[in-house]
């Protein structure tokens, strides 16, 4: 009984210490990645700010293949939207918006989990040697949720983190494997070439 009695009194303390440290970790968590993609800076903006196009790449939106998702008439632009269902326990329901966009630079945006308080995203185009240097980020208010904090506090970074890397490593990839259609030369105005054969026939000598 002494035993039994010693580790039950060992046990609460260690829950009343876990749950000590887990009040006094932060409550704001933040991550982000980035890579340099050799590509026209246009082609990688449109596949960060057309969120049907996330499926290209999105290593989130490739968690669950089964999961319901529903657009808002816009898929482009500030105010674009689309939302989830899911029987994935990692996913569960949300909803992400366009909320910021500036043309080739930046797309910003926010992510909602059923139960969490909502999540600023944000994506950076920055021109530089070799490519375009494209950021991936996630800024969020934990709340006082202790498992929560303690979830992310510890594994936040490798998980959320992971998941930008995947990401990134994909757009790459599809981009590679999908570059822009030659644009076709110009053909002269029809007017202009009236004009030139004008020209021509009003300086051939009389016979």
């Amino acid at each position: 009984m002494k035993v039994l009695k010693a580790v039950f009194i060992i046990l609460i303390v260690l829950a009343a210490l876990l749950v000590i440290v887990g009040l006094f970790m932060p409550s704001k968590f933040s991550t982000e990645r980035s890579l340099v993609i050799n590509a026209p800076q246009e082609q990688i903006f449109e596949q960060i700010n057309n969120l049907k196009n996330w499926n290209n790449w999105n290593a989130w939106n490739k968690t669950d293949p089964n999961w319901q998702v529903t657009y808002s008439e816009a898929l482009s632009g500030v105010g674009a939207s689309y939302s989830w269902v899911s029987q994935n326990e990692q996913i569960g329901k949300g909803k992400v918006t366009i909320t910021k966009s500036e043309p080739m630079s930046v797309v910003d945006g926010t992510m909602e989990f059923e139960g969490m308080n909502p999540a600023k995203i944000y994506h950076k185009l920055e021109p530089q040697d070799g490519g375009i240097k494209v950021t991936m980020g996630i800024e969020s208010d934990l709340g006082n949720n202790i498992l929560i904090k303690y979830m992310f506090g510890l594994w936040g970074d490798k998980m959320v983190g992971g998941n930008y890397e995947k990401s990134l490593q994909t757009l790459n990839d599809y981009i590679k494997a999908n570059p822009p259609a030659p644009q076709a030369p110009a053909e002269p105005a029809a007017n202009d070439t009236a004009h030139n054969h004008d020209s021509s026939a009003a300086t051939q000598p009389a016979h």
